[in-house]
């Protein structure tokens, strides 16, 4: 980012010495319009990167969204084993009493 602040001071420097040249090539209203259109592709490209941004840190909650849930099914698997093995000898202690061994 130094060398893009120093490139955006040296383009600075360069259309502060250029602009009376300029105006002598091309009328006011031409590079006030240019300036205008400049503007306004620096905000379009600003707010291009914004959402860049936000849709990066959408992805990472997505992602521990994701991870997350990956546990909470984990857990949901071991706890229907555990019930499984409580209903299992649930079953085997209900058998036991009606036909002792």
């Amino acid at each position: 980012n130094d060398n893009e602040d120093s490139n955006e001071e040296f383009d600075d420097n360069l259309s502060e010495e250029n602009e009376p040249v300029l105006h002598g090539i091309y009328p006011k209203w031409l590079i006030e319009i240019e300036k205008k259109r400049v503007d306004a592709d620096l905000a379009r490209a600003r707010a291009e990167e914004q959402r860049a941004n936000t849709a990066a840190k959408n992805s990472e909650a997505a992602q521990v969204q994701a991870e997350a849930l990956k546990k909470l099914a984990d857990a949901a698997v071991i706890q229907a084993d555990a019930l499984t093995k409580i209903a299992d000898i649930l079953d085997n202690n209900a058998l036991r009493q009606i036909v002792p061994f």
